[in-house]
Formats: C-alpha cells, sequence, structure tokens
C-alpha cells in the first residue's frame, strides 16, 4: 500500500482536508514547487478541476512530471475549450485557462508524458453541475444564512453559467490519461 500526498496552494484549504481526512498527507504548496517534496517519486498524479486554474500549465506538467517516476500515471479530470473561442463571459476570471485539447498533445510531449487518452466527460460534468444546483436550491436557507443572499445568487449564478456552458459545448469536461516517459 502506497502513501497518498495531497497539495494545494491554498491554507484554508488544506487545513479543511487535514481535519476531514487524517489519514492523508496535506501539503500547502504550489504546484511548480513539488521539487521541495523530499519523498519517493510518485507512481500517480491525480489532478481534479485544477489545471485550469494554473497560471503557467506548461510549467506544471514538468513539474509534475518530474515528480513521478518513469511509467508513472497523470490523470487530469478538467474543463476543456475548443480552440480559438472565448471563454463565457459570465464566468469571469475564476474560470481560469480550460484545456485547449488541440494543444495539450504537444504540451504533453514537452514535459515528457506520452498522453494515452482523452475521455470527453462533458455529459458527466453537466450532471454533476446540475446536482449541485439542485443541492443548493434544497439547502438554500442553511447557506443564506451561514453567507448572506448576494454569495447564494453569486454561487447559483455562477455554477449556473458553467452548467449552461458545458451542456451548449462552449465548455466541456475531459479525463486526460498519460504515462511518464523515460
Amino acid at each position: 500500500m502506497g502513501t497518498v500526498v495531497a497539495i494545494d496552494v491554498d491554507g484554508a484549504s488544506i487545513e479543511y482536508a487535514r481535519q476531514r481526512y487524517p489519514g492523508v498527507e496535506f501539503v500547502q504548496l504550489d504546484v511548480l514547487a513539488l521539487d521541495r517534496l523530499n519523498g519517493e517519486p510518485f507512481d500517480l498524479a491525480y489532478l481534479f478541476n485544477s489545471f485550469y486554474a494554473f497560471p503557467d500549465q506548461r510549467a506544471a506538467l514538468r513539474a509534475i512530471r518530474m515528480a513521478c517516476k518513469a511509467g508513472g500515471r497523470l490523470l487530469i479530470y478538467d474543463y476543456t475549450q475548443p480552440a480559438g473561442t472565448e471563454l463565457p463571459r459570465a464566468l469571469g476570471a475564476e474560470i481560469g485557462a480550460p484545456i485547449v485539447l488541440e494543444h495539450i498533445g504537444a504540451w504533453m510531449t514537452e514535459a515528457a508524458w506520452n498522453l494515452v487518452a482523452v475521455d470527453d466527460w462533458s455529459e458527466r460534468y453537466v450532471a454533476a453541475y446540475a446536482d449541485l444546483l439542485r443541492r443548493f436550491e434544497r439547502n438554500r436557507s442553511a447557506i443564506v444564512a451561514m453567507h448572506g443572499a448576494d454569495w447564494y445568487e453569486f454561487v447559483t449564478g455562477w455554477y449556473g453559467a458553467l452548467r449552461e456552458a458545458l451542456a451548449t459545448g462552449a465548455l466541456g469536461g475531459t479525463v486526460l490519461t498519460a504515462v511518464a516517459t523515460a
């Protein structure tokens, strides 16, 4: 059995995760600083809706590769954007930089990854955000009591716009699988 190490640049997220999952090692760290970890190379790197937020995605792919052993796997679950299109304005800067599938293969190769699978998960993303919006609605009074009506409107508006962008194809959802080359 292996060791699970989770990283996040946000300290509050790390503290929350430490309390919720005591058996996992959580490290507050920027993805570009993975070389600061002093452990064995990883067998698997798993990114769930985080790649879009990396300011330098190419450098992130290189840093993750350096932290993985040859033959290690990389799984990226994230948003995609068709090449040459603009991001939906309703999502603002919070949507970051979704993966452009037409570019990611070359980036992977540059970073010593072999991209072996690209799976379209757009329908799953649409369903997941529809479910999230239903849960927000069911818990509206508690959310408003804790965070206020303005926050509730912002969050439901943003996730509603995200679900719509996914449903119309303005954005997609994907799972990328890659293997670290020697």
